[in-house]
């Protein structure tokens, strides 16, 4: 009589061979090594075009600065709530208030090495980072990072309807 246990060992012994032959069909026909260090190199050259290489880092630059412009921007506010007023600068955030603070631990420069700008005109706040060349305005790699864009105003003074 066959056992209760003989049944799925042997079911199990059957799919463990035929998972075995699928993997073993998918290994490069060829010189053994060679062919491997062939394929190896053609999946890497898709990951090494220079352009696109470029691209990620420029927007990995982007994605880091619009973040570090976001938490800076948290902490302005919580400086806000719990002191009444914006600081004049962002060093401020840095240090104790009368009821709070400091809101950042460090003030880094944004990823190219430059200052983040930060203006605070009777309670709009803007805070820009200037991009790689460090300059207002630009395209391309040195366009602006500005995640909270003041609104259009029309030559007439009026918010332009976007």
């Amino acid at each position: 009589m066959i056992r209760v246990w003989l049944i799925p060992m042997l079911f199990l012994i059957l799919i463990l061979a035929l998972g075995c032959q699928e993997q073993d069909s998918k290994v490069p026909q060829g010189s053994g090594t060679k062919a491997k260090a062939k394929d190896k190199i053609d999946e890497n050259s898709k990951l090494l075009d220079p352009s696109e290489e470029a691209k990620a880092a420029l927007k990995g630059k982007r994605d880091k600065a619009e973040a570090d412009i976001r938490s800076i921007m948290t902490a302005l506010k919580m400086h806000k709530i719990e002191e009444g007023f914006y600081p004049k600068t962002l060093k401020a955030l840095l240090s104790r208030g009368q009821r709070g603070g400091p809101w950042l631990e460090s003030l880094e420069n944004d990823p190219w090495g430059h200052d983040y700008h930060y203006q605070n005109s009777a309670g709009r706040l803007r805070l820009v980072s200037y991009g790689k060349d460090g300059a207002l305005g630009g395209v391309g790699d040195a366009e602006d990072v500005d995640p909270f864009p003041l609104p259009k105003v029309n030559s007439g003074g009026k918010k332009a309807v976007r």
